[in-house]
C-alpha cells in the first residue's frame, strides 16, 4: 500500500514539475490558440445575428433567405477547394477541366457570332437559350452604326462569358501549358487560340483589356529575362510587329477598335451603371446597418 502511495505521489510531482517547467513558447502557443478560438466564436455569433437581422428586415425575407443559402454554398465551395487543392497536379487537373469548358464555350460563341443568333438544337440541353438580335433585352453592340449581336455561349450575358474565358485563359497559361504531356500542351495551345478569338468576339471591353495587359506582361517578361542577345530580341520584336499587322488587317480587330473608340460616358451602358450606382448609394444611406437584404437590390429599386 505504501509503495502504491509512493508511486502515485511521484507521478503527481512529475506532472506538476512538467507543468511548471513548460517552456514560455509553449504557453504562448496555447494562449494564442485560445484567443483564435474565441475570435472565431465571436465572429460566428455576430455573423449569425447579422444574417437573421438581414433576413428579417429585408423587403422579401424568402428571397433574402435564398440569397444567404447561395452565399453559404459558395463559401463552402471556396473552403473545400482551399483545403483540398494542395498540389500542382490538382491545379493542372482543374485547369484541364476549365480548358474543356472554355473550348466548348468558345466554339459555341464563335458560331453564335457568325450566325448572329443562337444555334438551338442539342445545345439547349447544355444551357443555351434561344435568342436573336431582335430579342428584347438582348446584348447588341453598335459598331459603326450597325447592331452586332454579342455571343452568349451558355451564360446569362456576354460579359459573364468574357469573364469565364479570361479566368480560363489565365489558368491554362499558368498551369496547363507547363504540363509534361505533349498532347495536353497541344490542346492547351489550341484552347488558348480559340478562347482568345471568342473573347474578342464577346466585345467585353474590360475582359479584353485585362487579357491584352496580361499578354503584354508575359511578352515583356519573356523578352527581358530569357532573351539576352540583341539580334534574338530584334527577331522576336519583328515577328510580334508582323503578327500585330496581320491581326489589324482582319475584320474582327476593326470591330474591336470601333467598339473601344465609340466608348463614351453618355452611352447606355455607362448611364445605366451610373443610375444603379446612385440607387445603391441611396440604399446604403437609408439602410446603413442591415442593408435591404441579399438578393433584394432589384425589388428595392
Amino acid at each position: 500500500m505504501n509503495n502504491r502511495l509512493n508511486i502515485s505521489t511521484k507521478s503527481l510531482s512529475k506532472a506538476k514539475k512538467s507543468l511548471t517547467t513548460r517552456s514560455p513558447k509553449r504557453w504562448h502557443e496555447i494562449f494564442r490558440m485560445k484567443i483564435l478560438a474565441r475570435q472565431k466564436l465571436f465572429f460566428i455569433f455576430f455573423l449569425s445575428i447579422f444574417i437573421v437581422a438581414n433576413i428579417g428586415f429585408s423587403l422579401s425575407p424568402l428571397l433574402a433567405l435564398y440569397g444567404w443559402i447561395k452565399v453559404a454554398e459558395l463559401a463552402f465551395i471556396a473552403f473545400y477547394l482551399a483545403r483540398t487543392i494542395t498540389s500542382r497536379v490538382q491545379l493542372i487537373f482543374i485547369s484541364f477541366l476549365f480548358a474543356i469548358g472554355a473550348f466548348f464555350e468558345s466554339i459555341l460563341a464563335i458560331f453564335q457570332y457568325l450566325n448572329q443568333e443562337s444555334l438551338n438544337g442539342v445545345f439547349y440541353f447544355f444551357g443555351e437559350r434561344a435568342f436573336t438580335g431582335d430579342t428584347p433585352g438582348i446584348a447588341n453592340a453598335s459598331i459603326d452604326g450597325t447592331l452586332v449581336l454579342r455571343p452568349y455561349g451558355t451564360f446569362s450575358h456576354p460579359n459573364v462569358l468574357a469573364g469565364y474565358l479570361l479566368v480560363s485563359l489565365v489558368m491554362i497559361w499558368s498551369f496547363l501549358l507547363r504540363s509534361t504531356n505533349r498532347w495536353i500542351q497541344l490542346f492547351a495551345g489550341l484552347t488558348l487560340l480559340v478562347a482568345s478569338i471568342a473573347l474578342l468576339l464577346s466585345l467585353g471591353r474590360v475582359a479584353i483589356s485585362l487579357w491584352a495587359l496580361i499578354v503584354i506582361g508575359i511578352f515583356l517578361r519573356v523578352f527581358v529575362r530569357r532573351m539576352q542577345e540583341l539580334h534574338t530580341k530584334l527577331i522576336v520584336l519583328g515577328i510580334f510587329l508582323i503578327a500585330l499587322s496581320g491581326i489589324a488587317a482582319l475584320h474582327i480587330p476593326r470591330q474591336i477598335v470601333m467598339r473601344f473608340s465609340q466608348t463614351s460616358l453618355f452611352e447606355q451602358s455607362v448611364t445605366e451603371r451610373t443610375e444603379l450606382l446612385t440607387a445603391s448609394t441611396t440604399m446604403i444611406s437609408n439602410h446603413p446597418l442591415l442593408g435591404v437584404g441579399v438578393e433584394n437590390f432589384i425589388p428595392a429599386l
